[in-house]
C-alpha cells in the first residue's frame, strides 16, 4: 500500500467523504428518486445467529478472500471501494443461495466513483471524495462493470480521477445497466445492521471515525483519530464482545484478526470493531445495506453453506 494516501487520511490532508452534514444533504437529493426502502427482512426470521458467515461464502465461491492486497485505493475514492466490496460480497451470497451458474467478476471501483459523483451527484464535489447514498443510488441506477471484462482499463490514479470528474464513457454505462443492485436501505440501528448481515446483505459505512492500524491486546481495533472515509461492513460476531468486521481499502495493513465464533483468521485488511464504535458511525447517517432484490427477503446463509460443504 502507498503509505502516502494512508498518512493523508490520518492527518486530515485527504478526504474521501465530505462529512455528516453534506451526506445528509446528499441523501435528501436522492432518497425519493431511487429504490431506497425502509429496512425490513421479509419472510420467516428468528433470532440472528451468534456470527454471520459472509466471509466464508466468499471463500467457497472464490477460493480466496475479498479485499486485502487486492484492494489498494490510490486517491480519495474510498466511497467507491466500500461499495465495490459490498457488491462483491452481495454477489457471492447471491451465487451461493441461488445455486446457479452465475460467474463472479471483480467490480471496477472507478465506475462507481464516476457515477456517484457525476451521474448522481451532478459534479457538486470538486475535490476527491463522494457520498455513500450517491454510491448506493449509482449502483441501483447505473449498475456496475467488471474489472476483467469489456475492455475495462486497469485501476490507477489517472483513471479514477478522470471518471470521477467526467463520469464513465457511455459505452461503459450501457454495460453497467446489465448488473444493477436492486435496492438499498439506510441503516439506523445496530439491530438493522445485524439482521442485514445475517441474511447475506453487505453494508457500506461512511464516517469520520479513525482507528488504530493494528489490533490491541484484546484483539480489537480501538477508535483513534479521524478518517473521512467509507468502508464495507461484511460480518458480525456476538461471541465475546459484540463486534463487526470491516473491509478497508488500504491493503494488508491491519494485522491479523481472529473470529472468536469460528476460530478462523478473517480476511486481511479487516478492522475488528466493537458495537459502541459502530453505533457512533451509523449515527452519522451515511450507512447503507444493499440487496439484489427489490427489498430484503430472508436468506438462510448458514443452511446454504451447510448444503454446500456439510458443516
Amino acid at each position: 500500500m502507498d503509505n502516502e494516501i494512508i498518512d493523508a487520511y490520518k492527518n486530515g490532508n485527504q478526504s474521501g467523504w465530505p462529512g455528516a452534514e453534506e451526506a445528509a444533504i446528499g441523501y435528501q437529493m436522492v432518497k425519493d428518486d431511487y429504490n431506497f426502502v425502509d429496512f425490513q427482512i421479509v419472510g420467516a426470521i428468528g433470532a440472528p445467529p451468534k456470527f454471520s458467515e459472509n466471509y466464508r461464502v466468499a471463500r467457497k465461491v472464490l477460493n480466496r478472500d475479498i479485499g486485502g492486497k487486492l484492494s489498494v485505493q490510490l486517491i480519495g475514492d474510498c466511497v467507491s471501494w466500500g461499495m465495490k466490496h459490498a457488491v462483491e460480497y452481495l454477489a457471492c451470497c447471491d451465487i451461493l443461495v441461488r445455486g446457479d451458474a452465475e460467474e463472479f467478476h471483480p467490480v471496477f471501483a472507478p465506475y462507481i466513483y464516476g457515477v456517484s459523483r457525476v451521474q448522481i451527484g451532478g459534479g457538486r464535489i470538486s475535490g476527491d471524495g463522494s457520498i455513500g447514498s450517491w454510491a448506493a443510488a449509482g449502483v441501483m441506477k447505473h449498475g456496475t462493470i467488471f474489472a476483467d471484462k469489456d475492455g475495462c482499463p486497469p485501476y490507477g490514479k489517472d483513471i479514477a480521477r478522470a471518471w470521477g470528474k467526467k463520469g464513465p464513457d457511455s459505452k461503459f454505462l450501457e454495460v453497467g445497466k446489465k448488473y444493477l443492485v436492486r435496492s438499498a436501505a439506510k441503516v439506523k440501528t445496530w439491530d438493522d445492521l445485524i439482521a442485514g448481515l445475517a441474511n447475506g446483505y453487505s453494508c457500506t459505512v461512511a464516517s469520520d471515525q479513525g482507528f488504530e492500524m493494528t489490533p490491541g491486546a484484546d484483539g480489537y481495533h480501538d477508535p483513534s483519530g479521524s478518517w473521512a472515509h467509507q468502508m464495507c461492513i461484511y460480518d458480525y460476531c456476538l461471541v465475546d464482545q459484540e463486534h463487526v468486521y470491516i473491509a478497508n481499502s488500504w491493503g494488508d495493513v491491519h494485522g491479523v484478526v481472529k473470529n472468536p465464533g469460528t476460530g478462523e483468521e478473517m480476511p486481511r485488511g479487516t478492522l475488528k470493531v466493537k458495537r459502541k464504535t459502530i453505533e457512533r458511525m451509523i449515527g452519522q447517517g451515511d450507512t447503507f445495506l444493499v440487496s439484489q432484490y427489490d427489498n430484503f427477503p430472508s436468506q438462510d446463509i448458514h443452511m446454504a453453506l451447510f448444503d454446500l460443504v456439510g458443516k
